[in-house]
């Protein structure tokens, strides 16, 4: 049976005027658990109530199996995790829609769900962004009659007054300046300002640098739709143990099931149904042969 960290301490927390004491475990593992907690209030849930559902999606999260509710089958955690991807679909929409309206002339909906908090960056000196400065052009060659391409022309030009939103073609770590794989765009105050509010009420705040630079920008997305789990679905079955990070974020969008805890991991292994196996070499640690042959196990059960 997993239990909780031995680090783990109750802190307390005023949420609509009512006093909690959550978990260190619970912040970690679902950083949205306030938001979550407040929504169940306003729903008319009990303070208790909210703080269970909470307490049990965060450990979900952290066992690696929020990802796919339908197999939870201890009734209260999967209707405590039902009612956090309840929530997260619609808070997500409700935050994101104004940005989208605001940003239409950049059709910012496919980089959206990749977009993160080092993704927006602040003025500061020195700061440079790449910027097109001449189109490709194909052109004929009037003595030997053969067209000649010459490719775009790329510059760096000075952007230490603006803000810029840096958006990525494909899911990545965190935006990190200078870059040439990202395209920034200028923010006008219009458009910062609806970035504040959207970031605000997916954490609470406004102040970016209270959140670390890999965490989504706009909180937890949708479990399901989107060309996320169109991928999942080509991928199959994904088991992962590795650290909180930018790349757990892309794995539970992909429905996969991430955990931090080895034996959670060697469960879902021994289910005999995962396609893809990501494992941390931090985490693995001095059990990388066992996992190895947990992975063996879970992958050629057939050949034994």
């Amino acid at each position: 049976m997993s239990r909780r960290p031995a680090a783990d301490v109750a802190v307390p927390i005023t949420i609509d005027q009512i006093s909690f004491r959550l978990a260190t475990s619970t912040l970690t593992h679902l950083p949205d658990a306030v938001a979550f907690i407040r929504a169940q209030l306003h729903k008319g849930i009990s303070g208790p109530v909210a703080a269970e559902y909470a307490r049990l999606t965060a450990k979900a999260m952290r066992l690696g199996y929020a990802a796919d509710p339908a197999r939870i089958i201890s009734r209260p955690e999967r209707t405590a995790v039902n009612a956090y991807w309840a929530w997260a679909e619609h808070a997500y929409h409700e935050r994101v829609t104004p940005v989208l309206r605001t940003f239409a002339q950049h059709d910012i909906r496919k980089s959206l769900p990749w977009l993160r908090v080092g993704s927006v960056v602040p003025p500061r000196e020195g700061k440079q962004i790449p910027r097109l400065m001449q189109v490709a052009q194909l052109q004929l060659d009037e003595e030997t009659k053969e067209a000649v391409m010459t490719p775009a022309q790329y510059g760096w030009v000075d952007a230490e007054r603006e803000w810029t939103l840096h958006l990525p073609h494909v899911a990545c770590p965190a935006h990190q300046d200078p870059c040439s794989t990202c395209v920034p765009v200028v923010l006008t105050a219009e458009q910062v300002e609806v970035i504040a509010a959207a970031f605000e009420k997916a954490w609470g705040h406004r102040d970016l640098t209270r959140v670390p630079a890999d965490c989504l920008l706009f909180g937890t997305p949708p479990l399901e739709g989107g060309p996320a789990e169109r991928k999942a679905q080509g991928l199959g079955r994904i088991a992962a143990l590795i650290p909180e990070s930018a790349l757990a974020g892309t794995v539970r969008q992909l429905r996969g099931q991430v955990t931090e805890d080895v034996e959670a991991f060697k469960a879902r292994l021994a289910d005999q149904n995962t396609d893809v196996i990501v494992i941390s070499k931090a985490l693995a640690g001095a059990r990388l042969a066992d996992l190895l042959e947990a992975t063996r196990a879970a992958w050629v059960p057939a050949e034994s």
